[in-house]
């Protein structure tokens, strides 16, 4: 098991310190595609690398976001040298797509400068027929996309780590044990009175729907951040409160909810063991 990246990508370099295991040759291995809209580009992409690198079966990992994406966070040249635009994919193939979540929740989907790209994007997998993992604001977008389900407001952030019931069965949550931790940082919820026809297979009674699988398309949504690091939403609370003074301490996050203490990643095994369920699925 291993992972193929683009050479001179930061990550590389981090996952090989890590003894993550990495390969660049032109060995055979399932091509995935991810569509990064995560403001912090060079963290998210050490993030997913790390899971799939992880997971199993050989990944060739590609990079790219949509012709009329503008990331004010996002140095230009790692742009211009790691990524591609959609437009520029062709009719190319791949075994595995993932959306991530983006920090345009608030808005309508139809208010998204590049919406009618990504509607694009999720026809092209439906035709293509290619296994596809969506993030957060992806998640729900792919489900409106595709079912018409709508997003609702929420009165302030929902942000913290929240133990979620396994209430469906089958491979993507195979090998995993209740209560399933995920960390959640959204404005908005998906909930379980909208999904019919659809699979909810991890939920928490204030987090809402968590983990959403297509029987008929066989996509799998996933509303929350399995791939976050241990740091990852102290990073976002720090941000925040450089920002306001009122920002409400993660919950259940910090041990003792204190923030002067160090998190735990509790959510690794499960994370792990679901991108591993993921790339499986590929093959």
């Amino acid at each position: 098991m291993a992972i193929r990246l683009a050479a001179g990508l930061p990550a590389a370099a981090e996952l090989g310190r890590e003894t993550v295991p990495l390969f660049g040759d032109d060995r055979p291995a399932a091509r995935v595609l991810l569509v990064n809209l995560m403001p912090e580009k060079q963290k998210t992409e050490r993030q997913i690398a790390r899971k799939l690198g992880l997971a199993g079966p050989d990944i060739a990992l590609e990079l790219a976001v949509p012709r009329r994406y503008r990331g004010r966070n996002t140095d230009p040249a790692h742009l211009s040298g790691f990524y591609r635009r959609l437009d520029e994919l062709g009719d190319e193939h791949f075994d595995g797509v993932i959306l991530t979540g983006a920090p345009i929740e608030q808005l309508e989907f139809g208010e998204v400068d590049y919406w009618p790209e990504i509607c694009l994007l999720l026809d092209r997998v439906r035709r293509d027929g290619s296994r596809l993992l969506t993030l957060c604001w992806g998640a729900q977008a792919a489900l409106h996309h595709y079912h018409g389900v709508p997003k609702h407001n929420l009165p302030e952030k929902r942000f913290g780590v929240f133990d979620h019931e396994i209430v469906g069965t089958g491979g993507p949550v195979s090998g995993l044990r209740n209560p399933v931790p995920m960390p959640v940082s959204r404005h908005t919820e998906t909930r379980r009175e909208d999904l019919a026809g659809l699979e909810l297979l991890l939920f928490n009674s204030e987090a809402q729907a968590g983990l959403v699988f297509d029987p008929v398309l066989g996509h799998l949504h996933a509303l929350n951040h399995f791939e976050y690091e241990a740091t990852t939403l102290d990073d976002e609370y720090r941000r925040d409160l450089g920002r306001r003074s009122d920002v409400p301490v993660p919950k259940s996050y910090y041990p003792g909810d204190d923030p002067g203490r160090r998190p735990e990643e509790r959510w690794r095994a499960a994370g792990e063991r679901f991108y591993a369920n993921w790339v499986l699925s590929l093959h």
